[in-house]
């Protein structure tokens, strides 16, 4: 977890909201570790609805890393 934020809603139900932001860490899956690689920053965040927390509506807000991996003289990005 990077970081948190609560708002207003807007809602009537739930006036509050708190916003939970996700990170995904730098590591490199085991799949691909034997491969030249690099972090090359994020993809596109996702956001996800999910259950009250104490009368607040919850967003999680997901960013994955993206990795350049050599294979074969060929980068593909994973």
């Amino acid at each position: 977890m990077v970081s948190y934020r609560k708002s207003s809603s807007g809602k009537h139900i739930c006036d509050k909201q708190l916003e939970l932001t996700l990170e995904e860490k730098d590591i490199i899956p085991s799949e691909y570790q034997s491969y030249p690689y690099r972090s090359s920053g994020f993809m596109e965040a996702r956001y996800i609805d999910n259950y009250p927390i104490r009368n607040m509506l919850v967003k999680l807000k997901v960013r994955r890393r993206r990795w350049e991996i050599t294979i074969n003289s060929k980068k593909r990005n994973k």
